[in-house]
């Protein structure tokens, strides 16, 4: 079976420092995320790839627009996960995404084979306002299927880490 865990939290919650953390504990993790062709087409549009808050509200922006034009960001996650099916099971694909309706539509996709799960990375340390309607949605934890709190330190995230995958690989 392949894993797909849809990944959210806010911007400098800790998400690829989680990500990274499970990859010293299976090699067959994957990192992806709804935005990573929107990235592509603002660097084209000049994006200096500095995410402040302008850079953010660039990126949120884009992505709004194309997913209202023709759902490229689900569309590119989806061919992404096929692709890396395609080559082998077991793997565990993170899949970040911050809007809770495309987190919907991801974990649907999926709904027949049990395979996809939710979560959120919650850090009280963060800037809770960034300027952006991906950034500064409701992150009801009640809505995820896993929280992991990223208040203490890297230490407490890497055994968090750890905890996460030997849970959802039996």
């Amino acid at each position: 079976m392949n894993y797909k865990i849809v990944i959210d939290g806010k911007g400098g919650s800790g998400k690829d420092q989680f990500v990274e953390f499970c990859k010293k504990y299976n090699n067959k993790v994957y990192n992806i995320s709804t935005i990573d062709k929107i990235k592509e087409h603002a660097i084209n549009l000049g994006w200096n790839g500095v995410k402040d808050n302008k850079g953010r509200l660039l990126l949120s922006e884009l992505k709004r627009i194309s997913k209202e034009y023709n759902e490229l960001p689900l569309r590119d996650v989806l061919n992404k996960i096929y692709y890396i099916c395609q080559d082998s099971s077991d793997n565990i694909i993170f899949i970040h995404s911050r809007e809770q309706e495309e987190i919907k539509q991801i974990k649907n996709k999926f709904k027949d084979d049990n395979s996809c799960y939710t979560l959120l990375i919650e850090n009280n340390r963060v800037n809770s306002c960034l300027g952006n309607n991906s950034d500064d949605c409701d992150k009801s934890s009640r809505f995820y299927d896993y929280v992991i709190h990223n208040d203490w330190g890297l230490e407490e995230l890497e055994v968090a880490a750890c905890s996460f995958i030997e849970g959802i690989v039996k």
